[in-house]
C-alpha cells in the first residue's frame, strides 16, 4: 500500500510541476522542453527542496515516455518517404551527421573523455531535436521549399539516429573487449536488428491493417501501443536500447500506409509520457555537475552552430540546391534535444561520475534551444549574406552546377542505372573494408604485436610500428579504389548532361564537363570518406584523423579550384556570345541568334534567359548592386546588352537604362524567381 501511495505521490508531483513549468514557459515564449527539465531539477534529489520524487519510480515512467516518443517518430518515417526525398537529402544528411559525429568525438576526446563517452558526445551533436524544430516551424512562416528541405533532413536524421544508437550500443558494450568479443557483439546486434525487421515486416503491417479494418479506434490504439511496447521489450531482453525497438516498431507500423491515422491516436498518450521523460531527465541532472560541464558544453555548442551549417551548406551546393538554401535550412536545424538524453542513457555505464552525460546533454540542449528562435528569425538574411560573400567564381560554379544537376534529374537513366549501382556498390565496399582494417588492427593490435615480436624477435615498439604500417598499406588499394570509383561516377554523370563530341570534333563543353566530373567526384568522396572517418576515429589516435582531414581537404580544394578557374574562362567566352546574340539584329530587326542556338554552340552555360528593361520598368535606374539578384534568387548575371554592343561585365554601381537587355543563367526555377524579384522591386518590395 505504501509503495502504491508513494508511486501515486511521485506521479502527481511530476505531472503537476511539469504542467506549471509548461504554462510558465509558454507565457515566456520559451520551449516547454526547457520547462520540463527545470521542473525535474527542482523535484530531483540534487536540490534541497522539501518535495522530491523517487528517481527509480519516475524512471520507470520515463522509459514509457522514451518508448512512445520514439514510436511516434518512427510513425512519421517510412521507406517510401525516404525514396521520395531523393539522393540530395540523403547526401546532405550523410555529410552533416558524419561531420558532427567526428568533430564532437575529437573535441570530447581532446577534453580527456574516454572513447565510449566521446562517441556518445559526438552522437549528441549529430542529431537535431525534431520536437523543437517542428514547434518552431509552427510558430514562424517559412518558404515552402526550404520548409520541405528542413523536414526532409529531419526524416533522414531519424534514420541516422537509429543507426547511431546501434553503433553506440556496440561501442559502449564492447569497450575493453578483445577483438573477437567485439566482433561477436557487433554480429549479434546486426543479426538481432535483421531478424526484428524481417519478422516485423511479415507481421506488424498485416496485424495493424486487420485491426484498423474493424473501424474501432480504441482497438487500433491498443494494438499500436502493444506493438510498440512489444518491440521495446524484445530489444531490452536482448540487451539493447528500448528506443531502438520502439523506433523500428513505428517504422513498421508506418508501412501499413495509415501512419497519418495512427499518429493522432498515439499523440495524446505520447505527449503525456514524453513530458514525464523530460521531467525524469531533469531529475538526473546535478547542478554541480552541470556547472562543471558548462565550459565543454559551450565549446560543443560553438562547434555545432558552425559545423552544422557548414556541412549542410557544402552538401546543398554539391547536391545542386545552392548555398543560400543550405544555410537557410541549417539555421533552422540548430536545436539539439531529446536524442542527446537517449544517448546519455546508453552511455551511463561508461561515465566517470554519475549524471555526467545527462548534465552535458542538458547544457547543450538548453543553449541550442534558447538560441534557435534567434537563428530562425535571421536565417534568410544570413543565407543571402553568405551568397554575397561568395567569390565570383564560386558563385558562378554554384549556379551552373545547379543547372547541370537539374538537367541530370530530367535525363532518363535507365541505360546507366546498372553501372551507377555497381559503382556505388564498389564505393561502399571499399569504404567498409577501410573501416574493417582500421577497427580490426586497433582491436587485435596487442595480439598481433606479441605474435610478430615472438616470430621475428623484434622489440615490442618496432613490432607495433610494423603492424600499423602494414595496416596503412593494406588501406591504400581500397582508398585508391574509392577515388577511382568516385571519378567513374563523375564521368558517367557528366556524360549524361554534357555528352562528349564525336572523334575529331571540337569539344566546346570540355571545361564545364570537367567541373561537373570534379563536383560529382568530390560529392562521392565526401559521402564515403567522412562517414568512414567518423566511424574509424574511435579506433585511431586523436590527432591522426585531423591530420588526414587537413591533408585530404587541401588536395581536394586545390584540384577543385583548378576546375572552377577553368569554368570561369569558359563562361567569359560564352558571355560574349550571348551579349552578341542579344545586341545584333538581322535586316528584319530580329536577333541574329537565339539563346537556344548560343547554348548549343557553347554548352554548359545553364538555362539562358533575358529580361528587357523597358521605359518605366521597375528596374530602370537601379544598379545591379541594388537588385542583388544572385543573393536573392541564385541566378548568375551574364551581362547587359546595351545599344548595338554589349557590356560583358557591368559594374555593380552602373544603373540600368531603358532598352537594356539583362542576360541571366540559372535553373528554370531561379530564372522565374529572378523575374518575380524584379517585379517586386518595381513595387518597392
Amino acid at each position: 500500500m505504501d509503495v502504491s501511495g508513494g508511486f501515486l505521490q511521485d506521479l502527481a508531483l511530476v505531472l503537476v510541476t511539469g504542467a506549471i513549468a509548461a504554462v510558465l514557459f509558454q507565457r515566456l515564449r520559451l520551449p516547454t522542453v526547457l520547462g520540463y527539465l527545470l521542473a525535474g531539477v527542482v523535484i530531483g534529489p540534487h536540490v534541497p527542496i522539501p518535495f522530491f520524487a523517487d528517481v527509480k519510480s519516475v524512471g520507470t515512467l520515463a522509459e514509457l515516455g522514451v518508448t512512445l516518443l520514439m514510436f511516434s517518430i518512427g510513425l512519421e518515417f517510412s521507406l517510401r518517404k525516404l525514396v521520395e526525398l531523393g539522393f540530395a537529402t540523403l547526401f546532405v544528411v550523410a555529410l552533416e551527421v558524419a561531420l558532427l559525429l567526428w568533430l564532437g568525438f575529437v573535441v570530447a576526446e581532446l577534453a580527456g573523455m574516454p572513447t565510449p563517452l566521446a562517441a556518445c558526445v559526438g552522437a549528441m551533436l549529430a542529431i537535431t531535436s525534431t520536437m523543437v524544430v517542428v514547434k518552431n516551424l509552427g510558430e514562424r512562416a517559412l518558404d515552402g521549399k526550404v520548409r520541405d528541405f528542413v523536414l526532409g533532413v529531419l526524416v533522414v536524421e531519424d534514420l541516422a539516429s537509429m543507426l547511431l544508437l546501434a553503433l553506440l550500443t556496440a561501442v559502449v558494450s564492447g569497450a575493453g573487449m578483445s577483438g573477437g568479443d567485439f566482433a561477436v557483439t557487433t554480429g549479434r546486434l546486426a543479426a538481432f536488428l535483421g531478424a526484428l525487421v524481417v519478422g516485423g515486416m511479415l507481421v506488424v503491417p498485416r496485424l495493424l491493417r486487420w485491426v484498423m479494418s474493424r473501424g474501432n479506434r480504441e482497438a487500433t490504439l491498443l494494438a499500436a501501443i502493444g506493438v510498440c511496447f512489444g518491440f521495446s521489450l524484445l530489444a531490452k531482453v536482448a540487451g539493447y536500447s528500448i528506443a531502438l525497438g520502439a523506433f523500428l516498431a513505428g517504422t513498421l507500423a508506418a508501412e501499413t500506409g495509415h501512419g497519418k491515422i495512427l499518429e493522432p491516436l498515439v499523440r495524446p498518450v505520447r505527449d503525456m509520457f514524453a513530458a514525464i521523460f523530460f521531467v525524469a531527465t531533469g531529475m538526473m541532472i546535478d547542478p554541480a555537475v552541470l556547472l562543471e560541464q558548462l565550459p565543454l558544453a559551450l565549446l560543443l555548442v560553438g562547434v555545432a552552430i558552425v559545423a552544422k551549417p557548414a556541412g549542410i551548406a557544402v552538401g546543398s551546393v554539391l547536391a545542386g540546391r545552392g548555398l543560400g538554401a543550405g544555410v537557410h535550412a541549417a539555421l533552422w536545424l540548430v536545436p539539439l534535444g531529446e536524442y542527446g538524453f537517449l544517448v546519455a542513457q546508453i552511455g551511463q555505464g561508461a561515465e566517470r561520475q554519475p549524471g555526467e552525460l545527462h548534465a552535458l546533454a542538458a547544457a547543450v540542449c538548453v543553449v541550442t534551444v534558447l538560441i534557435s528562435p534567434l537563428f530562425a528569425a535571421r536565417a534568410e538574411r544570413v543565407a543571402q549574406a553568405a551568397e554575397r560573400r561568395l567569390s565570383p567564381r564560386l558563385a558562378l560554379f554554384e549556379t551552373l552546377h545547379g543547372t547541370w544537376v537539374e538537367t541530370l534529374k530530367r535525363r532518363r537513366l535507365a541505360g546507366v542505372r546498372g553501372k551507377i549501382g555497381r559503382i556505388v556498390a564498389w564505393l561502399v565496399l571499399d569504404g567498409a573494408l577501410v573501416v574493417a582494417v582500421v577497427i580490426g588492427t586497433s582491436l587485435w593490435l596487442g595480439e598481433l604485436e606479441r605474435w610478430l615480436a615472438g616470430v621475428t624477435g623484434l622489440s615490442s615498439g618496432i613490432a607495433r610500428a610494423a603492424i600499423i604500417a602494414l595496416a596503412a598499406l593494406a588501406c591504400v588499394p581500397f582508398c585508391f579504389g574509392i577515388v577511382r570509383a568516385a571519378r567513374r561516377l563523375g564521368v558517367l554523370a557528366a556524360e549524361q548532361v554534357l555528352p562528349s563530341p564525336a572523334t575529331g570534333q571540337l569539344d566546346l563543353a570540355e571545361s564545364p564537363r570537367r567541373s561537373l566530373v570534379a563536383a560529382v567526384q568530390l560529392a562521392a568522396l565526401l559521402t564515403v570518406g567522412v562517414p568512414v572517418l567518423a566511424i574509424s576515429q574511435p579506433f585511431l589516435p586523436s590527432l591522426s584523423g585531423v591530420v588526414a582531414v587537413v591533408l585530404a581537404g587541401a588536395a581536394l580544394a586545390f584540384g577543385f579550384k583548378r576546375r572552377v578557374d577553368d569554368l570561369d574562362g569558359h563562361f567569359r567566352a560564352g558571355s560574349a556570345m550571348v551579349l552578341e546574340a542579344l545586341s545584333h539584329r538581322d535586316s528584319r530587326g530580329q536577333p541574329a541568334w537565339t539563346l537556344e542556338q548560343v547554348s548549343e554552340l557553347l554548352p554548359g552555360l545553364g538555362t539562358l534567359g533575358s529580361v528587357a528593361i523597358e521605359s518605366g520598368h521597375g528596374a530602370e535606374g537601379h544598379s545591379l548592386d541594388e537588385l542583388d539578384l544572385h543573393a536573392r534568387t541564385g541566378v548568375q548575371l551574364i551581362g547587359v546588352a546595351r545599344g548595338s554592343g554589349g557590356i560583358e561585365r557591368v559594374e555593380g554601381a552602373r544603373r540600368l537604362e531603358a532598352g537594356d537587355r539583362v542576360a541571366l543563367t540559372g535553373t528554370e526555377e531561379q530564372l522565374a524567381a529572378a523575374r518575380v524579384a524584379l517585379e517586386r522591386h518595381e513595387r518597392g518590395a
